[in-house]
């Protein structure tokens, strides 16, 4: 959105607070506005994910414990896991 589009929408929503003469729409929109404010604010406030590079040491250790999972039997196979869909599939 330009700086033009952001203007004129600041100016409409001016004009309407403008022409209103009741007290509880005001507060209304000022609840509404802090609430919105507060959210936006928030959504800012993420913190960024830590994009560093992995250490090959890093890279190595998950391999080896993957290795050993494996040896020990704790990982299922593509066709392991294929036949157990197939199952489920076929008892519906």
């Amino acid at each position: 959105m330009t700086t033009m589009e952001l203007d004129a929408r600041r100016a409409e929503i001016i004009r309407q607070l403008f022409a209103t003469d009741s007290m509880e729409v005001l507060d209304s929109v000022k609840r509404s506005l802090a609430r919105a404010l507060n959210r936006h604010s928030k959504k800012e406030a993420v913190e960024e994910e830590d994009l560093t590079p992995y250490t090959m040491e890093e890279i190595n250790r998950w391999m080896d414990e993957g290795e050993v999972e494996e040896a020990a039997g704790l990982v299922y196979t593509h066709e392991e896991v294929m036949a157990e869909i197939r199952k489920h599939i076929a008892a519906v």
